[in-house]
């Protein structure tokens, strides 16, 4: 894992913990980067849209539409 890699890991987790607690955040990024077949260390930018649409469902759970739509936009809008 490169920096980079890390710090997309550690950016979408600062989008999702102001909605979740931190212990649901490092979950829904972990089952979903699974889902994808990568490890979380191995997210990337590539590997982004898709980790996004399996991400859409997980969040269901805890958010409403809006909330998880605005959690969408600020992940893509990251800059890494």
């Amino acid at each position: 894992m490169n920096a980079t890699d890390k710090n997309l890991i550690s950016e979408i987790k600062n989008v999702l913990v102001p909605k979740l607690n931190e212990f649901i955040a490092d979950s829904v990024i972990r089952v979903n980067c699974r889902r994808i077949g990568v490890e979380p260390q191995d997210l990337n930018m590539d590997k982004l849209p898709i980790f996004l649409e399996k991400i859409e469902v997980s969040l269901l759970l805890f958010l409403t539409k809006e909330e998880i739509a605005d959690i969408i936009q600020k992940i893509k809008n990251l800059r890494i």
